[in-house]
């Protein structure tokens, strides 16, 4: 395939290129299709989708997904320095349709979700965020949501609505794992009540749903990083489970979700398996292991990390998603910033002790 703004380039200019899975040959945009797998059951396909948050970690990779499958897009979210760079590879393409906005905002998004077929909804203020502004973060993880399933009941021809929701709403780790959707969701902190809200707002709707709740989404981008991120992650215990989930793995779940009918009406679980199942250290050594920087229990705190371990046979069968594993992630991170790695190195001890002083 022929290079566009929405291929390799862009994203090798945004810091992550496409992981190549053990057995497709590497650097292929026919490779990446083949991950976008529609398992037996399908519906007629959504001509035009929108999706929320769509310059986001999350969403710029859903919308590259949904790009290779030959949708047309409204890419609505909040203009911003960091989204407007990412939209500008998108403003020629003629599957694209940025609207800036506000997912607050009830007049634009009953507009926006008038002309679609089906929506991807990825806007949300996260943690920690989402605690330390929780009217904000009220105010678009729920009101937003609101808004968007207000608009399509008043539709006739009422839209697919993609959910994405989080394992967080498992709560503290003290069940064994594997979660189940069996269990009952746990409200913890302002995060997961809205997103707990949110999943029940979702299942009342009569017509086509699907809740995602993503496991835990890291990649070797630095976008939208900051100190109290950085807190956060550091506040948390080290030997807290974590399931990976890696962020092209969550983007084919929601573009397969699309035209898979037997997955609707129902809450999937998207975490990577067994190769993804690790614990909260190995993730932050992952990151700044790629810089030479490597962490230790005693450098992590006590709080319990509101996640887990989860069965997710169920929504693979479904979605077919699970494509990569933790050692994937590892392997991006390393071979990203290994121009500057030699560079850090000799500093690491140095480096790391300004890091835990911080947070």
């Amino acid at each position: 395939m022929e290079a566009t703004p929405h291929g390799r380039d862009c994203e090798r200019r945004r810091g992550l290129v496409r992981p190549t899975p053990a057995g497709c040959a590497s650097g292929h945009d026919s490779d990446f299709r083949a991950l976008v797998v529609l398992a037996k059951g399908r519906n007629v396909k959504p001509r035009k989708v929108l999706l929320t948050g769509a310059f986001g970690n999350l969403g710029s990779l859903v919308l590259e997904a949904l790009l290779q499958r030959d949708y047309s897009v409204i890419a609505f979210d909040v203009r911003n320095k960091t989204n407007a760079r990412i939209a500008r590879d998108y403003e020629k393409n003629p599957n694209v349709e940025i609207q800036w906005g506000d997912i607050r905002d009830s007049t634009q998004v009953r507009k926006l979700v008038n002309q679609v077929e089906a929506i991807i909804h990825l806007a949300a203020i996260i943690v920690p965020y989402s605690e330390i502004h929780p009217d904000l973060a009220y105010d678009v993880n729920v009101r937003g949501t609101e808004h968007i399933i207000h608009a399509i009941q008043e539709m006739a021809r009422k839209p697919l609505l993609a959910y994405c929701s989080s394992f967080a709403v498992f709560g503290p780790q003290n069940q064994p794992p594997p979660r189940t959707l069996s269990e009952k969701p746990i409200a913890s902190d302002h995060y997961t009540r809205h997103k707990i809200a949110c999943e029940e707002m979702v299942q009342g709707l009569q017509s086509p749903w699907a809740i995602l709740r993503l496991g835990g989404m890291v990649d070797s981008r630095m976008r939208h990083r900051g100190l109290d991120q950085m807190k956060y992650a550091f506040a948390m215990a080290a030997d807290n489970r974590f399931e990976y989930i890696h962020p092209w793995d969550a983007a084919t779940a929601f573009v397969n979700c699309l035209t898979q009918s037997d997955a609707h009406n129902k809450i999937h679980l998207i975490g990577g398996g067994s190769d993804c199942q690790v614990r909260h250290i190995d993730v932050l050594n992952a990151t700044l292991g790629a810089f030479g920087i490597t962490l230790t229990d005693a450098d992590f705190g006590d709080k319990p990390l509101y996640a887990d371990w989860a069965d997710t046979a169920e929504s693979q069968r479904l979605l077919q998603f699970q494509h990569h594993s933790f050692e994937d992630f590892k392997r991006e991170s390393f071979e990203a910033f290994k121009g500057i790695r030699p560079w850090i190195k000799p500093a690491a001890a140095v480096i790391k002790r300004v890091i835990l002083r911080l947070v």
